[in-house]
């Protein structure tokens, strides 16, 4: 009876130890998917900044546009300005113009 018993002993030793290879081997899958969950998360925030960047590239860009189209409206009111000048000079004889086509 007690060679049965330490068998059985015996055999409840070796289902504890496959019990706990099984746990070890559940954990290491844990921590495996656990990391892959990190490489997620990280390549969710690399996207997330690249998006803010180009968000922010997009605005330089409007800001540029929008100089450009004041610039472009500064200069027509210096020609605008030259232009009346110009006839101010010649309909009071300051300056007389010379026909080219002649």
């Amino acid at each position: 009876m007690d060679a049965d018993h330490a068998e059985i002993i015996a055999d409840h030793a070796e289902m504890d130890v496959d019990h706990a290879e099984i746990i070890v081997d559940r954990a290491e899958m844990d921590v495996d998917h656990a990391e892959i969950i990190i490489d997620r998360a990280e390549i969710i925030i690399d996207q997330a900044e690249m998006n803010a960047d180009h968000a922010e590239m997009n605005a330089d860009q409007e800001e540029i546009m929008v100089d450009q189209e004041e610039m472009d409206a500064d200069h027509a009111e210096i020609i605008i300005d030259h232009a009346e000048m110009t006839i101010y000079l010649v309909s009071h004889g300051f300056i007389t113009v010379k026909n080219r086509f002649c």
